[in-house]
């Protein structure tokens, strides 16, 4: 009987659209990696007629895949498949810039499962990114989960492939800051979360029940963070922003003005990960008043511009590194 204690998942980035690289997977998500869902569809049709109640035949129509990852935050490669662009400088301290392109890369998954025999493998071609969230709350790790769809797949039955272990530190809550704007830090924020929504799709073709390409549709982000009310000027007052997207007062202006930045950066110590959203409008504002409990704002954020920058040891020529960035 298997467990999730006898299996493993490794990536690389696809140079060719859901073909397998045919190389070693050497790609890892984070420490505590678990599959929270991993779906394969048929879409099967029941096809009826005249002449009987009962079902004629079976018409099997596309296949479709989808898989969610979650983990801990440890290493920063994964945003590659998010933003779709990486840049790599410096040394021996390496700074990675993940920036926006319009064409998402690709990937292929493989997922091994020990059975004590005959063990089974399947790797999932053409997966593409469809939603990130990272979650920090007081007194946990980063958490994050991504989800893909993918357009195809793989089954083999091959020797065990070991989860290939982590290089980086691992992020707390303890490790995050919370700008808004670019600089000015939010003290006392209890949780935040960002979700990245890429909206991309398989696209399907006569001649083919598999997934033949991938569209990337509109990237949406949304900023969501909680803060003990001490200062209406940490979230309340950009309720009514205007001027240049600063705190106001009064009552909400015809048109509202962006506030210019927000950033969220980690730092373990040893590694930096720091997350610069750009025009920034916030959406919703809470705050429930109880007096048997602290004043708690709750605010959602909508950014249209995100840049990424990673500090690390770790070079081009790192194999995880390589293996979501280059695809080698």
């Amino acid at each position: 009987m298997a467990s999730g204690a006898l299996a493993s998942i490794a990536v690389v980035k696809e140079t060719t659209f859901k073909t397998d690289p045919a190389i070693t997977y050497r790609g890892t998500f984070g420490f505590g990696t678990k599959i929270t869902s991993l779906e394969r569809a048929n879409n099967v049709q029941r096809i009826f007629g005249l002449g009987s109640r009962g079902q004629q035949v079976n018409l099997e129509t596309i296949f479709s895949g989808s898989v969610s990852v979650e983990y801990v935050l440890t290493n920063p490669y994964s945003f590659m498949a998010a933003l779709g662009k990486t840049v790599t400088t410096g040394g021996p301290t390496y700074t990675h810039t993940f920036t926006e392109q319009d064409i998402l890369p690709s990937y292929a998954i493989k997922n091994n499962i020990e059975l004590g025999g005959t063990d089974a493998q399947s790797v999932l071609l053409g997966a593409v990114l469809t939603n990130k969230t990272i979650t920090l709350s007081v007194g946990d790790p980063v958490s994050v989960s991504d989800d893909f769809v993918y357009a195809t797949e793989l089954f083999s039955t091959i020797s065990f492939v070991s989860q290939i272990t982590e290089t980086l530190n691992i992020y707390s809550f303890a490790h995050g800051t919370f700008a808004l704007p670019d600089g000015t830090v939010v003290a006392n924020v209890q949780n935040a979360e960002v979700g990245i929504s890429e909206n991309a799709d398989i696209i399907y073709g006569l001649g083919a029940r598999t997934g033949s390409t991938h569209v990337d549709k509109q990237r949406e982000y949304t900023v969501r963070a909680s803060v003990y009310m001490t200062d209406p000027a940490k979230f309340w007052r950009y309720v009514y922003a205007g001027g240049a997207g600063t705190p106001a007062t009064g009552t909400a202006p015809t048109t509202m003005v962006e506030i210019p930045s927000l950033t969220l950066t980690l730092n373990n110590g040893s590694e930096t990960i720091t997350l610069s959203f750009t025009n920034v409008m916030m959406d919703t504002h809470s705050m429930p008043q109880d007096v048997s409990a602290p004043i708690i704002e709750d605010a959602t954020l909508f950014p249209r511009g995100l840049t990424v920058v990673a500090t690390n040891t770790e070079s081009s020529s790192n194999t995880n590194y390589a293996a979501w960035v280059a695809g080698t």
